[in-house]
C-alpha cells in the first residue's frame, strides 16, 4: 500500500517511477497534470535521453475508500514519442506569451472541479503554472495547448487501466 507522500513523490518525479525503464541521461522536458476532485489524477511527462530518443510517461493515481480508510494506487506507462511530435509540442509551449498575474473574481468559491498544470524544468530554470477549473482568459492559449498536448501524448501510450477523463469539457 502506498502512502499519500509516496504517491506525491511518484507524481512529481515520473522519471523515477518503479518498474519503468531507468534511461541513461534521461531528462524531463516538460510535465503536465490534471488533478480532478473525484476522478483519477494524471501526470504526463515528456522525456528525452542521451541517444536523442523521446518518450512520454503517464502516471495515474487512484483513490479507493474501504472501511473508512483511503487506499492509494498508482499506475505507470511509457511510450515512444516521435521527435516530430515532441519538439513541436515543446516549441509551441515555449512560444506562448504568459501573463503571470491575472485578475480573478475574489468572491468566487471553488468547491470541486479539476486543477490543471504545466511545468518546464531545465538545469537553469523552472516554470510552472496551474489553474483550477476554468483557465483565466489570459491563459486560454495555455489551456488550448494543454488539451492538444494530452491528445498527442495519449496517442503514444497504451490505454490506461484506470478510466481517465482527460477530455473533460471546459467550463467557461
Amino acid at each position: 500500500m502506498q502512502t499519500e507522500e509516496q504517491v506525491k513523490a511518484l507524481l512529481d518525479r515520473p522519471l523515477d517511477y518503479p518498474g519503468l525503464v531507468q534511461r541513461r541521461g534521461a531528462r524531463e522536458r516538460f510535465r503536465i497534470w490534471r488533478r480532478p476532485a473525484f476522478d483519477p489524477e494524471t501526470v504526463w511527462a515528456v522525456i528525452s535521453d542521451d541517444s536523442g530518443d523521446w518518450f512520454v510517461r503517464r502516471v495515474v493515481h487512484t483513490r479507493h475508500f474501504r472501511g473508512g480508510e483511503i487506499f492509494h494506487d498508482t499506475f505507470g506507462a511509457e511510450g515512444s514519442l516521435s521527435e516530430r511530435v515532441a519538439v513541436p509540442l515543446l516549441r509551441r509551449l515555449t512560444a506562448i506569451p504568459v501573463v503571470p498575474l491575472v485578475e480573478r473574481d475574489a468572491h468566487l468559491i471553488v468547491l470541486d472541479g479539476a486543477c490543471h498544470g504545466i511545468e518546464i524544468r531545465d538545469s537553469r530554470y523552472c516554470f510552472s503554472v496551474s489553474w483550477h477549473c476554468a483557465a483565466p482568459p489570459e491563459w486560454h492559449p495555455l489551456r488550448d495547448w494543454f488539451a492538444a498536448a494530452v491528445g498527442a501524448l495519449e496517442s503514444a501510450l497504451p490505454p490506461s487501466s484506470a478510466p481517465l477523463q482527460v477530455n473533460h469539457p471546459w467550463v467557461e
